[in-house]
């Protein structure tokens, strides 16, 4: 992100799910003082991305059913 000016103060980047690897790119994020939205299917995950991770924002994504 660094390399190519994607990161720094006021820059806002969105992490769509948030297990693995998604963990370390919200803390990243943060390090670089940057806004964080996160967005996922799973309401019980909020609690540790916005209070632990201090994301800024979080979005819940609900999948639609198909229809027969």
């Amino acid at each position: 992100m660094r390399q190519h000016g994607l990161c720094g103060p006021g820059k806002h980047v969105g992490v769509v799910g948030f297990s693995g690897l998604r963990h370390v790119a919200v803390k990243f994020a943060k390090a670089f003082g940057m806004k964080v939205t996160v967005i996922s299917m799973s309401l019980g995950k909020r609690q540790e991305a916005v209070e632990r991770l201090e994301a800024n924002r979080w979005g819940h994504w609900v999948r639609e059913r198909k229809r027969h």
